[in-house]
């Protein structure tokens, strides 16, 4: 503690007494109150009189010197002439006040002491100004996403918002967040470089180029993007088919195209100025589709980039060609400055799309990789990070399971890259997230990387672009709830029809040209991908949270064709409400929509939703069991969990009379309550409405992300450690909290 504290603090002991004291006491609270950051002074009183003037000292020292001398010591500042914002003043001034009440004698020791600084606080007095300022709860901020009467009302920040500490944690309805419970880390948020981004870019006037910089790349005033993907050659959203070596059976790669003449008229100079302003930005390629040439034909298929024989598009003998395409693509593009961070194989292996594309299955992209890829990959370009798979989640577990052990592969290996679709559009962000947990146990050491997403068919507006919105929200919430490391859109730019694509399949994107090509739109899924991008840098880590929100009003289910079924905490919302039809099917109570078994590839018989009209299926109840069964299958829970989120799925009826097939549904709330379950869990139609993920950040911020989809509000309590909050989320929004 500084000298010049220590005699303050004397002075003001000696000389000003109680009464003195007790008025800066009063007036510094209202100080307090006024300003920001100023914590543990409401608490002052708790703290014993023989600490008072030592604190005040040390208040003195750090932020209320000056206000806090005008204010106690304003007849001194009268007398003497000088400028009391002065160091010197101060002393000066406190003499003038001490020789009128105790003389000369005590003034002059005290002035030695402001001289000598002898004296110093006690420990004790250390300790209680700590314990003050740790007691008083963090700065709460809070942004928010809504759409209210048709207008949209993007990041805005909602104030007022307070913690309280050390009450009574007496709601029902909460979010509690577990900071010591720590899950991945996370690598961060991007988009896709292409060329179908860089030509609207290129369209748009400078000033309007620098704005959408700033809003993808920029740490403070945009979303902070770290991830950029490149595809390799061209795919859909080119201008047409093209590759960087046509010249048949050119099987040494001579008449490889190391300049990349095609990618340097847009692609490459919009990857540049991006990377201006994200230097440490990671780009990863992907293919669609090989030369012609190096493709597999057959009876219906004569070889073109476009579409793909199945199950192998790329030919035997051009795999290691191939393999060295990669790398000579690699070294093209470090020439002109644009350093690969990793790549993927092939992009979307499992579609024999009608535009660029290539399939394999998972064995024979392990071979790939074991023989060819890696190889050449170690040889030339060591420290590229290789991921595996890059489609839909559906397979991510199969594909996993196959390369991870394969004898050849798996060393090369270092993660998963996927994509958020489904067969269905409406399923696209909703299906198979519990996959990527079955992933990550397989092994992991190995990342996953959600590496594509968009909503298509073209660009929508209104209620249709909120729901898309929500859509990205839901899917990168539920996605890092599974342990993936980060989210990577599609394209960064479109134009105002969703192109251009030299297929028709056009697409909508977060920033959208308008017709003219001067100015640009920004849709609500930007600021969806803000909400976490923004706030989650690289290297935060994902903790533990509980949600159990519960709903004053049910709402509406808003369900689709497929949507799975769920086991999460009881809500009162109308996704948990069930009732048995005089037809012997289970349906959502208020809406046409029934539980039907359904077969699926690689997890057997799964619970999804269908229009009670379009199904004969009936459930036997057993009340006494508490099995609900259709022939010898029996509704049960995915690996037996309990974990909010698990997929409710048909197993064989156990004759051992398994927990976790055994239910009770109830005919006054119409829940349908699993019987496993430590805590109140009910069935529920999709998915919970309200949804969270936690995190804190490298610099030890913490983060809390909250969405709500329902056509209710959300009232609940947040729940950390000794503090807690209430608060409300409005229908169909979402929140991000963040605090120290």
């Amino acid at each position: 503690m500084s000298s010049r504290t220590s005699t303050v603090s004397c002075i003001i002991q000696i000389i000003l007494g109680k009464e003195v004291i007790n008025l800066v006491l009063d007036r510094t609270r209202k100080l307090a109150d006024s300003r920001t950051g100023l914590q543990g002074f409401l608490t002052f009183n708790a703290v014993g009189g023989g600490t008072r003037s030592s604190l005040i000292a040390l208040l003195f020292e750090r932020l209320f010197v000056v206000e806090i001398m005008n204010i106690a010591f304003e007849p001194a500042f009268m007398m003497s002439k000088c400028d009391p914002q002065h160091d010197k003043c101060m002393v000066v001034s406190l003499m003038n006040l001490c020789w009128g009440v105790f003389g000369l004698a005590t003034c002059g020791a005290c002035s030695a002491l402001a001289l000598l600084g002898t004296t110093s606080l006690s420990e004790d007095t250390v300790n209680a100004v700590a314990t003050l300022e740790s007691a008083a709860p963090p700065v709460i901020t809070c942004f928010q996403s809504s759409y209210v009467d048709n207008m949209t009302h993007m990041m805005e920040p909602i104030t007022g918002l307070k913690w309280t500490r050390g009450g009574p944690k007496i709601s029902n309805s909460f979010i509690t967040v577990d900071f010591n419970t720590k899950y991945q880390e996370i690598m961060g948020f991007g988009g896709a470089f292409t060329e179908a981004a860089a030509l609207q870019f290129k369209k748009l006037p400078k000033d309007k180029q620098e704005e959408v910089l700033t809003l993808y790349f920029d740490q403070q005033k945009g979303s902070a993007y770290n991830f950029g993907r490149v595809p390799m050659g061209s795919c859909d959203f080119s201008e047409d088919s093209y590759s960087f070596d046509d010249v048949l059976n050119d099987t040494q790669l001579l008449h490889f195209d190391t300049s990349v003449k095609h990618d340097q008229q847009v692609l490459i100079p919009f990857i540049k100025r991006a990377l201006e302003r994200q230097p440490d930005m990671k780009l990863f390629l992907a293919p669609w589709s090989p030369p012609a040439w190096m493709k597999q034909s057959g009876p219906k298929y004569v070889p073109s980039m476009l579409g793909s024989m199945d199950p192998a598009g790329l030919k035997a003998d051009m795999r290691a060609t191939w393999a060295l395409y990669f790398s000579k693509f690699i070294t093209a593009y470090k020439k002109q400055g644009i350093p690969f961070w990793g790549l993927t194989p092939q992009n979307e292996p499992e579609f024999a799309a009608p535009w660029e594309a290539c399939k394999y299955n998972a064995s024979y992209q392990a071979d790939f990789i074991g023989d060819y890829l890696g190889p050449v990959l170690d040889r030339d370009h060591p420290d590229i990070t290789l991921m595996i798979f890059d489609h839909n989640r559906a397979s991510v577990h199969q594909w996993a399971k196959t390369i991870y052990n394969h004898p050849t592969a798996s060393q090369y290996v270092d993660g998963m890259a996927f994509h958020w679709y489904d067969m269905e559009r409406f399923m696209d962000g909703v299906a198979y997230h519990e996959r990527l947990n079955d992933t990550h146990f397989v092994d992991k050491n190995r990342f996953m990387l959600a590496t594509e997403s968009c909503s298509c068919p073209g660009v929508a507006y209104g209620d249709d672009a909120w729901f898309r919105a929500q859509r990205y929200g839901h899917d990168i919430m539920t996605d890092l709830n599974n342990h993936v490391t980060g989210w990577v859109d599609w394209n960064l730019i479109l134009d105002h029809k969703g192109g251009p694509n030299h297929q028709g399949n056009n697409c909508d994107a977060p920033i959208i040209l308008t017709e003219d090509g001067k100015d640009f739109n920004i849709q609500p899924m930007f600021y969806f991908i803000q909400h976490f991008s923004k706030y989650i840098p690289v290297g935060s880590r994902r903790v533990k949270t509980q949600v159990a929100a519960r709903f004053e009003k049910p709402g509406t289910p808003q369900l689709f064709w497929g949507y799975p079924a769920s086991l999460s905490t009881c809500d009162g919302s109308s996704r948990q409400a069930f009732s048995k039809t005089e037809d012997n099917k289970i349906q959502v109570v208020g809406s046409s929509w029934c539980l039907v078994l359904i077969e699926t590839q690689y997890q057997g018989k799964e619970v999804q939703m269908t229009e009670c009209k379009f199904t004969q299926q009936t459930w036997t109840i057993d009340e006494k069991s508490g099995r609900i069964s259709d022939g010898d299958y029996c509704l049960s829970l995915n690996h037996g969990s309990t974990e909010n989120g698990v997929r409710v799925i048909a197993t064989s009826c156990s004759d051992e009379m398994s927990v976790h097939q055994q239910w009770a549904l109830d005919a006054e709330d119409n829940s349908l309550r699993s019987r496993a379950s430590s805590t109140d869990q009910c069935v529920t139609a999709g998915y919970s409405f309200v949804q969270a993920t936690a995190f804190v950040t490298p610099e030890d911020r913490k983060v809390l992300v909250v969405l709500n989809e329902n056509t209710e509000s959300a009232d609940f309590e947040i729940q950390v450690g000794d503090m807690t909050l209430e608060t409300t989320i409005p229908r169909g929004a979402i929140r991000t909290y963040t605090w120290d």
